[in-house]
């Protein structure tokens, strides 16, 4: 592994610490968290968008050169609704979902997601030139879990859908069986030298000390990094085991 970033930040009491917080990594699927936000802000105005019946014409499969490929693939040509669509994005990281929905959000209002982390927004002009630091990303899952801009019914939506994100591997990996977690994955190849890169960043709903981990990380190769980021939540979890003495039920 060449590169990592780990944040970490205890939801109870705001105590934080980040590793490596000068590294800049590119977002890739971690973009799909914003876009849901602006979207479902967008809905707060419009309570009929998701609802909103769209047909999966694209002129190419966006998933192709996904490592993890969605499980559910969509059919070209069928109608989705646009909350079926953003549960595509979200639960499968379903490129496909998320270019229609490109086409569905109002950019002003992504922008106005973007900015309230001071960032530009990569999908809009920038692509994945537009890298982000590990604790600039992070704040996406504060704002969900504090419902500070979202409505309290769309960020429990949005938080629900990120309980159900169909990557095992990772974050979720390194905690007790059956604890909850609202996270997202990325991951991105394609580099001239080769690297790859894979993070993962969510909530993890421990019994009595809920938390949010975030690893970013740089390789060679796939396969270890889903094990690196293992390894660095099973560190963590059992940590906070430790500390507040507890035990999962």
């Amino acid at each position: 592994m060449e590169a990592v970033s780990v944040y970490f930040r205890e939801l109870n009491d705001g105590i934080w610490f980040v590793v490596g917080e000068a590294e800049r990594f590119t977002p890739a699927s971690m973009r799909k968290v914003p876009m849901m936000i602006a979207l479902l802000k967008q809905a707060e105005r419009d309570p009929g968008l998701l609802s909103r019946r769209i047909v999966a014409r694209l002129k190419q499969d966006h998933n192709a050169y996904q490592n993890f490929k969605p499980a559910e693939a969509m059919e070209p040509g069928r109608e989705y609704t646009v909350a079926d669509l953003v549960k595509r994005m979200i639960v499968h990281s379903d490129n496909n979902a998320f270019f229609l929905l490109s086409g569905i959000v109002d950019m002003r209002q992504l922008d106005a997601v973007y900015s309230l982390l001071a960032v530009r927004d990569p999908v809009n002009g920038q692509g994945p030139g537009n890298p982000f630091t590990i604790q600039t990303y992070a704040s996406f899952f504060r704002i969900l879990y504090n419902a500070t801009y979202l409505n309290k019914d769309m960020s429990d939506l949005a938080l629900d859908l990120l309980t159900r994100v169909d990557f095992h591997a990772g974050v979720v990996q390194g905690v007790a069986p059956g604890v909850t977690v609202a996270h997202k994955f990325g991951e991105h190849s394609g580099d001239p030298d080769g690297k790859k890169q894979l993070h993962d960043c969510g909530i993890v709903y421990h019994p009595r000390h809920p938390y949010l981990l975030c690893v970013m990380t740089t390789g060679a190769s796939f396969d270890y990094l889903d094990e690196a980021i293992a390894s660095v939540s099973k560190i963590i979890y059992a940590e906070v085991e430790h500390q507040h003495g507890t035990e999962h039920r």
